[in-house]
């Protein structure tokens, strides 16, 4: 099975720390309880909803993770969501170029969903 932070489905490795792969892991087992091992659309909309990025943000990080427009994220593509996010909250637009970046916000998604 494809875990966050692989390069497998075409998507970059992300260098996650243990740190970053645990809070990340943590985070797919709310998106995806039922461990079917993807996020539906729907499911990654009122999950995501809660950085309080604008939807068109959001739109763009999903048209980066969602490569082949399948309507559903992978672990990796999950993974590149999160990633992503967290730079959107820091400030930074998204891109491909920021995905597999190690030049990141430490966790700064986690405080999100920590709430």
């Amino acid at each position: 099975m494809e875990t966050i932070g692989t390069a497998s489905t075409g998507h970059p490795n992300l260098n996650l720390t243990p740190e970053e792969k645990r809070v990340y892991t943590q985070l797919l087992k709310e998106a995806d309880p039922d461990g079917f091992g993807a996020v539906s659309g729907d499911v990654a909309v009122k999950f995501f909803e809660r950085t309080k990025l604008p939807a068109d943000v959001l739109g763009q990080i999903w048209q980066i993770a969602d490569t082949e427009n399948r309507g559903f994220l992978t672990p990796a593509g999950f993974g590149v969501v999160l990633r992503l996010i967290g730079h959107a909250q820091a400030g930074r637009p998204p891109s491909i170029q920021l995905a597999p970046s190690r030049k990141h916000p430490t966790l700064e998604i986690a405080q999100v969903y920590a709430k």
